[in-house]
């Protein structure tokens, strides 16, 4: 879109439904999981009771699916501003996703739409950048305790996000002293109301 027309689309605090969709996966579980799996595949070779190896296996998938895999789902109100050269969304977080009372604003340019800075203010205090093009970066993450420093790597960043709402999906894992502990899957859907 042409600086021209971006200028003439401004909107303040344009009232949009957010449709929010999340899977996350527990890497450190995998890695638990993955460990009892090659426990299960080495016992396959040295018991001859092979069905009973099949129905722990079988176990193992059942109970690893449920413990890596997590989803939170759900539809909010709310506000889009858009000045013509960049565009911010903001939206109460759901208590269901642990974070009632907490405000997320994403804010993205036209410019460079690979990158979206994600804050967050209230019962919980953060603030993320994901850049699909200097894909790991520091950022913090704020408890009652005390401040918390982790690296986000983005794999990859989809950004429509404009004056008349649009899509956003961040695909990214979170690191903790090095170590990848989180897969993250992110899809926001905006609508003008």
């Amino acid at each position: 879109m042409k600086e021209k027309e971006r200028k003439t689309r401004k909107q303040k605090g344009l009232p949009v439904r957010v449709s929010i969709f999340s899977r996350i996966c527990d890497m450190t579980t995998a890695a638990e999981f993955s460990e009892s799996r090659e426990f299960i595949e080495f016992m396959k070779n040295s018991v001859d009771d092979n069905e009973e190896i099949d129905r722990m296996t079988a176990e193992l998938d059942r109970e690893a699916d449920g413990a890596l895999n997590s989803t939170i789902e759900y539809i909010t109100d709310g506000s889009l501003d858009d000045n013509g050269k960049d565009v911010s969304l903001s939206y109460e977080e759901s208590e269901d996703t642990g974070m009632g009372g907490t405000v997320t604003t994403l804010h993205t340019s036209y410019d460079r739409p690979q990158i979206v800075t994600m804050t967050r203010s209230g019962s919980l205090t953060s603030c993320i950048t994901f850049n699909s093009e200097n894909r790991r970066q520091i950022c913090t993450y704020g408890t009652e305790f005390m401040p918390m420093q982790f690296a986000v790597y983005t794999r990859r960043i989809d950004n429509t996000l404009g004056a008349d709402g649009g899509s956003l999906f961040i695909d990214y894992d979170i690191e903790m002293n090095g170590v990848c502990t989180e897969r993250s899957r992110l899809t926001i859907d905006v609508t003008p109301q």
